[in-house]
């Protein structure tokens, strides 16, 4: 078995492994957003972080209409939907107020039974104080944890698990890295497979089993010798919306050598700082987010992302992939078609799988793309 394939084994096996630790007395705390709050302070707490991705069923969107009304995003609703029915493998659920959606998902979930804390995100960038202010909220939120796990989160306990997030963010840009050769190395689903192990599986486990991936990758033949290079981007993929990556790298024709998303590159980022207080170094790292911070308005930082990344990854291609309702998302959809210089695809997924005219879309702009290769594209 290759590095990889055990590490997507053991994120496939976790659920069941966190509902023993549940019957066990362990603390597990389920996560919707990325970096809010930080899984570093979930694990100085003496708790497990549990990044919260499957959307459940079919049907799931559907139940969670009535708490949460048609113009939520189906990852609220779909992340609402499933927990009607079955708790995911989590004893309580701790996010930042990312957004109005998913501060109405959060209240709705009281209904479940299950304990929320939320954290207060800033919503814009720039006031005097913010840094300390958000530090000062995520010590109310470690200190709010540790009251039900009856782990102190001290600072020593805090920096050795920021120590720990930054070793496993450096695997993950690493990987992110071998997609981004000509010719890539890795595809973007190997990518997410690690993205998706790393918010799911421990962080020691992670590091114990993605640690020679990078490796792995780097030294076996290109997947496909000349795909074309597509840099995706859009709000969180979720596992039951990868339909659409899937369908852009089937054949090897294509592949996303990079990404502008939230479940991807924006929700490793760059290594939080070590020096100095834990928790005006996590408090810094979240405000570096180019959306979390400002979800309701034009995130500057998050353009300059975008052009930056598609700048250096040598993308042929833009593939927007969206979901109805995430404001956030979308509402950056008119700056970034002004600043691509190359083709640019909007898609938006209604129900958890892509639909037959989404794949028709994908696959005749993949199409396209390959016929512009061959021509020499425009002067």
């Amino acid at each position: 078995m290759t590095a990889l394939a055990g590490l997507r084994a053991a994120a496939d096996g976790r659920e069941g492994a966190l509902r023993a630790g549940i019957a066990r007395g362990r603390e597990v705390v389920g996560l919707p957003v990325p970096l809010a709050p930080p899984p570093e302070i979930v694990e100085a707490a003496g708790a497990i972080p549990f990044r919260l991705l499957a959307a459940g069923d079919a049907d799931a969107e559907l139940r969670a209409l009535a708490a949460l009304g048609r113009d939520a995003c189906g990852t609220c609703r779909g992340l609402l939907g499933a927990a009607m029915v079955a708790h995911p493998p989590v004893t309580c659920l701790a996010a930042g107020t990312a957004c109005d959606r998913m501060r109405r998902m959060l209240e709705a979930f009281g209904s479940t039974g299950l304990p929320v804390f939320t954290v207060a995100v800033p919503r814009v960038r720039g006031i005097s104080g913010q840094r300390k202010a958000l530090a000062q909220e995520l010590r109310l939120f470690a200190g709010e944890l540790s009251v039900r796990t009856g782990v102190p989160a001290t600072p020593e306990r805090l920096a050795a698990a920021i120590r720990r997030g930054n070793a496993a963010r450096r695997i993950l840009r690493e990987a992110d890295g071998l997609r981004r050769l000509v010719p890539p190395r890795a595809t973007g689903t190997e990518y997410f497979d690690l993205v998706r192990a790393h918010g799911l599986l421990p962080v020691e486990d992670f590091l114990a089993l993605a640690a020679a991936v990078p490796g792995e990758l780097a030294a076996r033949e290109p997947p496909s010798p000349d795909p074309v290079r597509v840099l995706l981007t859009g709000p969180t993929l979720l596992d039951g919306r990868r339909d659409a990556l899937a369908i852009l790298e089937a054949g090897g024709r294509a592949v996303a050598v990079a990404d502008v998303t939230d479940s991807g590159t924006l929700a490793s980022g760059e290594d939080v700082p070590e020096d100095g207080d834990p928790f005006l170094g996590l408090a810094t790292h979240l405000l570096a987010h180019p959306v979390l911070a400002a979800p309701l308005r034009p995130s500057r930082a998050f353009r300059e992302r975008f052009a930056g990344t598609l700048r250096a990854s040598g993308a042929e291609g833009v593939l927007f992939r969206g979901v109805p309702f995430c404001r956030p998302f979308n509402s950056e959809v008119p700056a970034l078609r002004l600043l691509s210089t190359v083709p640019f695809l909007e898609i938006r997924e209604e129900g958890a799988a892509a639909s037959g005219q989404t794949r028709t879309r994908i696959e005749a702009f993949v199409e396209m793309l390959l016929a512009r290769r061959l021509s020499g594209g425009p002067p």
